[in-house]
């Protein structure tokens, strides 16, 4: 028997479709996309194509910008929330067997007909305790109701698993996680050439080179990275070079510490297209990424797929990849001491940079599109 799947996403991100049409493979499974917009305006790449053996909607809704102040971060987190209203009309038509949710407004509209139609629902669960943090105490209690109102939890993390905790919830829970492509960021027959051309056009000859890939904005923790980066061992500051690819509102002021503190070793490069990144990740030795608050950062994936040692900070869901002092290090983004420690204890291992590349790669080869979603399916299969 043939069971219809309904997943209800904001849109479709690049690194989702590549999910979406290894879990169509499984001919047990019909798969109906519904995307809340066509595109978003401030997710660069982000849009609906059309995606192999699925069948792709765009149900539209309305928009709400929301702006909440996280005050562990001194900032505001800027974003919009959907409210997808024409999803009972779509599911009245589909009339599936199974519907997943990510947020609690599509759940909203989803049970007003799951009575009518006898489905089952599921929500993808990527919150984690630290990031949800701010959120006013009514946010709060209206999303641990929602948590309660549907049959099974896919968690994408380990931090998602403890936020499903503590919340509550300790029964049908599915983890998944994450996947990708990693024949899209590593290949042995090109990697020298590469790694020759980018060192050459940055000056980067004999370095060993960190890098990171992350919006230039205050909750990436890079102002700390910079002055933990000036304050650490003199050893590094002399051999070592920092690049920072991506863009954002803390630029100039990112431009101004350097300046200040006379700081040489770290190059803004500004954003790159996929392909370019896969290049830079390839031309780079280590992987840093400081996050004050990731759910599950995609690019520490990346890094590993391209064969480097990884330091992310313990506010990032995706250190649950990371073997301590194996393949790379977990510190405390927030603390200089902690960070500059972190960065001196990687760079006395630079002799063993292939040996921890090579672990990351062993690791994350379990994250493949195939794995992750052929367990996705048959978790699917077997929900009653």
């Amino acid at each position: 028997m043939v069971k219809k799947i309904v997943f209800i996403q904001p849109t479709l991100a690049p690194y989702a479709k590549t999910r979406f049409e290894e879990l169509a493979k499984d001919k047990q499974l019909d798969i109906y996309l519904l995307f809340e917009h066509k595109t978003l305006p401030h997710r660069k790449g982000w849009e609906v194509t059309p995606v192999k053996g699925c069948k792709t909607i765009v149900i539209g809704g309305h928009n709400l910008k929301s702006k909440v102040y996280k005050p562990e971060l001194n900032a505001y987190i800027e974003g919009v929330r959907g409210i997808p209203y024409t999803i009972p009309k779509y599911l009245m038509n589909i009339k599936p067997d199974i519907v997943i949710v990510c947020n609690a407004s599509q759940l909203l509209f989803v049970n007003s007909v799951k009575k009518i139609l006898n489905f089952k629902t599921g929500i993808i669960v990527e919150d984690t305790i630290h990031a949800t943090k701010g959120r006013s105490n009514l946010s709060k209690r209206l999303k641990k109701i929602a948590l309660n109102l549907v049959d099974f939890y896919l968690p994408f993390s380990n931090d998602a698993i403890e936020y499903l905790h503590v919340n509550g919830i300790n029964n049908s829970i599915y983890k998944t996680s994450w996947s990708m492509k990693t024949d899209l960021f590593y290949n042995d027959n090109e990697v020298s050439e590469i790694r020759r051309k980018i060192r050459s056009r940055h000056k980067l000859d004999n370095k060993v080179v960190f890098i990171t890939l992350t919006q230039l904005i205050p909750r990436k923790g890079l102002k700390n990275l910079i002055e933990s980066w000036n304050d650490s061992d003199n050893r590094l500051k002399s051999d070592a070079e920092l690049l920072i690819l991506g863009d954002g509102p803390e630029k100039e002021d990112l431009i101004e510490l350097l300046v200040r503190r006379q700081i040489y070793n770290v190059q803004l490069l500004g954003n790159k297209s996929y392909t370019e990144v896969a290049e830079y990740l390839q031309a780079s030795d280590i992987f840093i990424l400081p996050t004050l608050e990731d759910l599950f950062s995609l690019s520490v994936m990346e890094a590993m797929a391209s064969k480097l040692p990884v330091m992310t900070s313990i506010y990032n869901g995706a250190r649950e990849l990371i073997i301590e002092s194996k393949n790379g290090y977990v510190f405390d983004s927030k603390s200089k001491e902690d960070t500059i420690k972190a960065l001196n204890n990687m760079y006395s291992d630079k002799g063993r940079l292939n040996e921890m590349g090579n672990l990351s790669y062993e690791i994350i080869s379990n994250y493949t599109d195939e794995l992750v979603m052929r367990k996705l399916g048959n978790t699917l299969k077997g929900i009653k």
